[in-house]
């Protein structure tokens, strides 16, 4: 006022304290007039609380607007004059940059697709005239210079007092790893809510909701009108002003990827991953907050199976061996702190192989869970059963007074997996063996236990199968025996250890050799000579038989070649073939590659498969065989009669031979049972148009009768021994051959 001068004016803002104590704010326009030849001072107030209040909600809006943008996952920008005048981080990443100042006056149209120009400026026009445009489809061009296909939603605002343009973007060049729904930016905070891939929902300064978008509706099941107005504990089980500190004053930053948990309307529970912020006014006062979240129920769900599955077997629920391990280690702990005993043990099923190679593995995974369920039955309180793996079962016993307790429960096992088990109205009988280890006599840790009572469950195994045993230190010796025979096989091909014998095969007709098999053999530099059932059984266990028996192939094959290029009448030489050499996928591939090395005629060659393995999968067998036989390789079936083939898989199988198994020719006379299966295999054989030969035959009576029964061919100790190679060509050039009646 002091500052008026005559014919002067001034405008400024005050406040006034009303008769009711409230506050007037005013504006006041003031003139110095000259009257009644004084200067006076006129001055106008106009009431401006109702706008002063109404600029103090634009403040907070605006605010409350720039803190959602700005933790928007949408990429939002604004242009205006061309330039862009403001971009958020998502835009920033969006067009390549980590910065968003480094978008700041870049011209727009730099960063569009030179064919998408014309339908920039166009859209741009329409706005500025102040129509609203549909959400698009443009192509941007990456600050590194790549082009992205994305989706645009536009309208024009007011940007710092200037007309602007304000852009939501999505990429959809991978629309997996974009947001999962289009961004179309609105001037109102409302509009932008419900167009976002995140649900959102904002609360006031008293922790009620003010907005609630619809992925929120999508993931609670709450509409907005039930749920405006209202706390988030309607559907939250966890109370938001404590889990998320939402209003705490020490909040400095957002809170992210904090998990929680709600109701759904319809009573799901579900569990949320979501990120928290404050909004506060320019004086720093909070005026609210904003909250997004994302459903990762299912993720939870998978994370739970995964931790389950690290501590459990699926097929039987039961411990697995990582929790079999650890609840060892603390009964370990706790045996040595109290100075008892504990025991372990180790069991698995008697021929389950059989079983599960007989009756499929549907069958067998059914008889797992049933026993399973038996030896559940077994347990004392505190103590675990758990599967190993296969039919592998170990029992925990963390507290046994004496040896005798461990061998009741052993027993106990034993006995009830003694009555039959049904699978589609056929009985299965199941015995199991067990190895016993103790603590702290057998062992003083994990694997030292584990490892003795396995061994002890061989001992079982030896003894007859059904039964238990305890773990003694003579066990262990005979276990390092059986690893010092697995390591000297691994070096007995490299040194050359193994040979091959011949055993004739001859015709029952005319007496003549007809072929030979080839049997390995072990020359051992320390035990001597070596029988496959020794060795063979291990070489399958470990996979060794693969690669023996290509060398067994392989040497069979040179050798008949041999005997031919010296003069020899051509024979066919037959090699056994094991279960995992048959299972190769390019079986066919590699015995054709052998004998093309080796220069034999694949017709004089002869595969032997026992039933048992045909019909572990018939459907590949048949297959196998075929590609065997498609190169000229004659075939035949050994052990026949001691499997479960069907004679309709028989005749879907293109064999040449039937041999008849050496248990029907050990007693086999005339009027005995095996003389009538001797029989029957014959005939099959010739209603089949296949050849028999009977394997094993050590006496002349047997001869006779197996040619009574029109056998074709027999092989046995009763012509010649399996023989090393020199004497078997001995053999064959001496023509030797059986009396012919």
């Amino acid at each position: 006022m002091a500052q008026l001068k005559k014919g002067s004016s001034a405008v400024f803002e005050s406040a006034h304290v009303k008769k009711d104590g409230s506050v007037l704010s005013v504006e006041v326009h003031a003139h110095i007039v000259e009257f009644q030849g004084k200067e006076v001072i006129i001055a106008i107030a106009r009431d401006i609380t109702g706008r002063k209040h109404a600029e103090e909600l634009l403040r907070d809006s605006e605010e409350r607007y720039r803190r959602l943008v700005e933790l928007s996952p949408v990429a939002i920008a604004v242009h205006s004059g061309g330039k862009i005048v403001y971009a958020n981080a998502a835009a920033a990443k969006l067009l390549g940059t980590s910065e968003p100042s480094e978008l700041i006056d870049r011209p727009i149209l730099s960063l569009v697709h030179p064919e998408d120009h014309a339908l920039v400026k166009e859209r741009v026009s329409l706005m500025m005239q102040g129509n609203e445009v549909d959400l698009t489809e443009e192509r941007f061009v990456r600050l590194d210079g790549e082009i992205i296909d994305v989706e645009v939603a536009a309208s024009p605002i007011v940007y710092n007092g200037k007309q602007a343009i304000q852009v939501a973007v999505r990429d959809v060049t991978e629309p997996r790893q974009a947001l999962a729904a289009v961004v179309e930016a609105k001037e109102r905070v409302e509009q932008l809510y419900r167009v976002m891939p995140s649900a959102v929902f904002t609360v006031d300064s008293e922790s009620l909701i003010t907005s609630f978008n619809d992925k929120a509706v999508e993931i609670t099941g709450y509409e907005p009108s039930e749920i405006i107005g209202k706390k988030c504990t309607v559907f939250s089980l966890d109370p938001c002003t404590i889990t998320c500190g939402l209003f705490s004053a020490d909040v400095l930053k957002p809170i992210m990827g904090r998990e929680c948990t709600i109701r759904r309307k319809d009573g799901q529970i579900r569990s949320l991953s979501k990120n928290v912020d404050v909004v506060r006014d320019v004086d720093g006062n909070v005026i609210g907050g904003v909250e997004s979240f994302e459903d990762i129920t299912e993720r939870k769900h998978a994370e739970e199976m995964l931790n389950y599955m690290a501590f459990y077997d699926l097929l039987t629920d039961l411990p697995n061996r990582t929790l079999l391990s650890d609840r060892l280690i603390l009964a370990i702990a706790n045996a040595h702190r109290n100075g008892h005993m504990l025991a372990v043990l180790f069991l698995d099923l008697d021929r389950f192989k059989a079983i599960n190679d007989t009756l499929g593995h549907t069958v067998g995974d059914q008889l797992l869970q049933r026993v399973a369920d038996r030896l559940k039955g077994c347990l004392r309180e505190g103590d675990t059963i758990a599967r190993l793996g296969g039919d592998e079962f170990t029992l925990l016993l963390p507290q046994v007074d004496t040896v005798d307790d461990a061998t009741a429960v052993a027993q106990k096992v034993i006995d009830v997996l003694k009555p039959s088990f049904t699978f589609d109205g056929r009985k299965l009988y199941v015995t199991t063996s067990i190895g016993i280890a103790l603590y702290p006599d057998d062992g003083k840790d994990v694997q030292s236990l584990l490892k003795n009572a396995d061994i002890a469950l061989y001992r079982a195994k030896e003894q007859g199968r059904n039964n238990y045993q305890l773990y003694t230190p003579s066990m262990n010796a005979k276990a390092f025996e059986r690893l010092a025979m697995e390591v000297n096989m691994r070096k007995a091909l490299e040194r050359q250890e193994f040979t091959v014998y011949y055993q004739p095969q001859l015709d029952l007709a005319t007496g003549e050799i007809i072929g030979m098999e080839a049997l390995i053999r072990w020359m051992h530099p320390d035990l001597g000579l070596v029988y496959p059932a020794e060795f063979i059984p291990m070489a399958e266990e470990t996979g060794l038989i693969v690669p023996i028996g290509e060398w067994v192939l392989s040497t069979a094959c040179a050798q008949n070649k041999a005997w031919q290029d010296a003069g020899y009448a051509p024979i066919r030489m037959a090699v056994n073939l094991s279960c995992r050499q048959f299972q190769q996928v390019d079986l066919a591939e590699r015995v054709a590659r052998i004998v093309k090395e080796t220069g034999l005629d694949p017709s004089y060659l002869e595969l032997e498969i026992t039933e048992s393995v045909l019909m572990k999968d018939a459907d590949a067998a048949v297959d196998t065989l075929n590609k065997l036989k498609k190169k000229g390789i004659y075939i035949s079936i050994d052990d026949f009669g001691t499997g479960y083939s069907s004679l309709g898989y028989l005749k879907r199988f293109p064999i040449d031979v039937l041999k008849i198994d050496q248990s029907f020719i050990r007693e086999l006379s005339v009027g005995t049972e095996d003389a009538a299966i001797a029989t029957a295999i014959i005939t099959v054989a010739h209603t089949m148009k296949l050849k028999a030969l009977a394997e094993g035959v050590e006496t002349l009576e047997q001869l006779e009768l197996l040619r009574s029964l029109k056998c074709d061919s027999m092989q046995g100790f009763v012509f010649s021994r399996p023989v090393p190679a020199e004497e078997a060509s001995k053999i064959l050039g001496e023509e030797r051959q059986i009396r012919v009646a």
